[in-house]
């Protein structure tokens, strides 16, 4: 079985919950470093009246996709969708294109059980719930979207439909709308860093398009790890730089290590935590 790919400073700045993935079949989209997104549609345009019905449209149950669907909600954002970029994208050097292509193209990658791992199998480490952080090419890429754990995309209840009907939505990928916002937004946040010199922590390099597995294609039973099978799963992939949050590592971490900083007892830090209450104008 293989082994998590990781040094102490890896560790620090990634993790060390190991994940294991497996090679699927579907395709592996490349984007450009620059220029890939167009322009938004002017305002009140015939082109922005039509993206915004677009858009409502996403809100609503995918009944258009059969019966067995008229729940079934997709997460989105209710803004104008993101378009590519029709013009030919700028000749690139060869720096830029070694600097900025994924260090991976053949297949999509999918987490899997441990069980089921293989000497073949990639090792990464574990990003939250639908992601995972893996060295490919001796660069760690960030993968959003590989399955949600190891189970694959399985659908859960997000709530109440206005009918009353349970609301169930598939977990642990990307879909159609944010895949391309997930990279478009990524690449306009870098374009604006880029030009001051600061690192970016997150570069949209590629996206995972998944097939539906034959079994479940072949099937008129849903299978437990690709249910509603006509809801199209992606993932997208980025360079990164790291893993660790503001909230959840950073503040949290000064947050343990506050009592070897400032040595006071219990109730020296409650006061401590009173004052700092009220200068937020927290009770």
């Amino acid at each position: 079985m293989a082994s998590l790919p990781i040094d102490r400073l890896e560790h620090l700045y990634f993790g060390s919950k190991a994940v294991f993935l497996t090679e699927v079949a579907g395709e592996v989209e490349t984007f450009p470093p620059k220029h890939g997104w167009a322009n938004s549609p002017v305002p009140n345009s015939v082109e922005w009246e039509l993206a915004l019905k677009e858009t409502l449209a996403l809100t609503e149950p995918l009944t258009h996709l059969g019966s067995d669907y008229s729940n079934i909600v997709q997460p989105c954002i209710v803004a104008v969708p993101c378009v590519r970029n029709k013009e030919p994208p700028q000749q690139k050097s060869k720096t830029e294109e070694d600097e900025h292509s994924i260090p991976y193209s053949s297949n999509p990658l999918l987490k899997i059980p441990e069980s089921q791992s293989t000497d073949l199998t990639l090792v990464g480490v574990a990003s939250g719930v639908r992601s995972a952080i893996v060295k490919l090419g001796g660069k760690w890429t960030r993968l959003k979207g590989c399955g949600n754990h190891d189970q694959g995309f399985p659908v859960q209840s997000v709530g109440v439909l206005a009918c009353g009907a349970p609301a169930l939505s598939v977990r642990g990928s990307c879909f159609d709308t944010t895949v391309d916002r997930e990279a478009c937004m990524t690449s306009h946040i870098a374009s604006l860093l880029d030009v001051h010199g600061v690192p970016v922590g997150n570069r949209s390099i590629a996206a995972f398009h998944y097939d539906t597995p034959s079994r479940v294609a072949s099937s008129s039973e849903d299978w437990p790890q690709w249910p509603h099978p006509l809801v199209t799963r992606h993932c997208g992939v980025f360079e990164t730089l790291g893993d660790r949050r503001a909230g959840d590592h950073l503040l949290g971490g000064l947050e343990i290590l506050l009592n070897q900083l400032l040595p006071m007892d219990v109730e020296q830090l409650a006061l401590l935590a009173q004052d700092v209450n009220e200068a937020r104008g927290l009770p």
